[in-house]
């Protein structure tokens, strides 16, 4: 029986630490390079430092004849390898797991054949973990990497508060310690909702989908997939496109002859939603008292009763709801339950308002329209991005607010490919001079003529302030003459 040098504990226990760190934190980064050979850190991004140097350390234990967990007669030895073989395991994998990932994507209807698996689970066997702890770990690998793959891709941006929101949901996934996941949670996590607020547009829908695609789901040996599509996993709802009646039939279904119209029995939203999968409530703040009751049923029950029906069925997925609402005073107004609040905020994640993000890092516009224009193109387009830059600072400048957030910013993305110009339906400028006490045709013209300053164009102005241009013209003349 072998033990492992001090040399090598210091290493493998960093190596551990890595494992169960977030991988949007500073930590993470921290203990990539900390792995890193002096050499190899010097030349390659943190991670791929690490990896050379575990592998070569690896290369060193095969040698020996202790690259296998049950070589070790100390059981903190036994843990050591354990992590660091895991590690090392699923980075070999990365691209194998990112291939399956786009391939489900593409066809989202039904789970694709993993194909590698049975190289992955081989490779498991030979470093001395038995048949079912290698099918939970391909599952917990194919987790990490979908749950890595919409957080870093869907949320794209470098400033501070973004790097924080991936951090955060990250964790509304794994909880904040992987290794408490690891014990306890890995298969109980729908019993954690989750409430995402923020502004209309600032991405609150990607966010939850980057959560309700990223549950475990069991691999199965017999047919080489999955159980599950995590694409048709997850469902969203928007709870506004429905009157309360509808509603209540869409969530929980009903039975034939439950109301006229009635002529078969439909299954609802929530019977549909798997073990696997999450189904998002979208603007929750605007469901009435009678709907937040029956909602609170199922977060605390985790049961319904169908439209027209006595039989008590059981919800199995996961809750997520989002709001642009200030659910604070609705509860303060008594619009939004008390109860259904704390029930359905096992994690509040606010998403940033894309001024925040701009005001944060002066880069963030560039980068999100760099995503936008790759989305839209289907490629990377840098002569897209600088024209999209150019069109915006003529025509909004570099202080405009984006009240539409990044919603608008796609928007106006398209809108210049059209027509080489972005005109939003309103404009606030930098810093209107508006005095205490000025009449209308003052203001209105104190307005115009910022706007006119900006742009140039009496034709550009009318079409923000809606006017006609001979009017817009007529009160810049007066706020000159003043």
């Amino acid at each position: 029986m072998a033990e492992l040098s001090s040399q090598e504990r210091e290493l493998l226990a960093l190596v551990g630490r890595a494992a169960f760190a977030n991988p949007f934190s500073g930590e993470r980064q921290d203990l990539d390079t900390r792995i890193a050979s002096a050499k190899v850190r010097r030349a390659e991004k943190p991670i791929v430092g690490a990896i050379h140097e575990l592998r070569r350390q690896y290369e060193l234990m095969d040698q020996q004849k202790r690259a296998h967990r049950n070589a070790y007669s100390l059981a903190k030895d036994k843990k050591l390898f354990e992590n660091f073989a895991l590690f090392l395991v699923f980075h070999e994998h990365i691209e194998d797991l990112d291939q399956l990932i786009k391939r489900q994507m593409a066809q989202p209807d039904r789970p694709h054949t993993v194909g590698f698996a049975a190289r992955m689970l081989d490779r498991l066997k030979s470093l001395g973990f038995n048949p079912d702890e290698s099918a939970r770990f391909l599952g917990v690998f194919y987790q990490l990497r979908r749950a890595y793959f919409f957080i870093n891709h869907a949320l794209v941006g470098a400033s501070k508060c973004m790097i924080a929101l991936r951090c955060q949901l990250w964790n509304s996934v794994f909880t904040h310690d992987m290794d408490l996941y690891n014990t306890w949670f890995w298969n109980k996590m729908e019993d954690f909702s989750t409430l995402i607020v923020g502004e209309t547009g600032t991405g609150k829908g990607t966010a939850a989908a980057a959560i309700g695609r990223s549950a475990f789901i069991p691999y199965d040996a017999s047919i080489d997939r999955f159980k599950e599509s995590f694409a048709s996993a997850f469902t969203a709802v928007n709870l506004t496109q429905y009157p309360e009646s509808l509603l209540e039939a869409e969530l929980f279904g009903y039975r034939k002859g439950a109301f006229t119209g009635a002529v078969e029995s439909h299954t609802g939203l929530l019977a549909r939603c798997s073990a696997y999968g999450a189904v998002l409530l979208d603007e929750i703040g605007d469901v009435s008292r009678d709907v937040q009751v029956k909602l609170l049923k199922v977060l605390e029950e985790r049961s319904f009763t169908p439209v027209g029906s006595h039989e008590i069925q059981q919800f199995r997925g996961r809750i997520i709801a989002a709001t642009h609402q200030d659910l604070q005073q609705l509860r303060a107004e008594g619009r939004f339950r008390e109860d259904f609040y704390y029930r359905l905020s096992s994690d509040v994640i606010q998403i940033p308002p894309l001024r925040q993000r701009i005001s944060e890092d002066k880069n963030e516009l560039e980068l999100l329209l760099s995503h936008i224009v790759t989305r839209l193109a289907g490629e990377p387009s840098p002569h897209l991005v600088d024209l999209c830059m150019s069109t915006l600072k003529r025509d909004v400048g570099m202080t405009y607010e984006w009240p539409g957030n990044v919603r608008e910013v796609a928007q106006a993305v398209r809108r210049i490919v059209l027509t080489c110009e972005y005109m939003p339906s309103r404009v606030h400028p930098e810093s209107p001079s508006v005095v205490p006490d000025m009449n209308a045709t003052a203001v209105l013209g104190s307005y115009a003529a910022a706007l006119y300053e900006r742009y140039g164009s009496y034709q550009k102005v009318a079409h923000v302030m809606e006017l006609d241009r001979r009017t817009v013209k007529r009160y810049i003349d007066i706020y000159k003459k003043k």
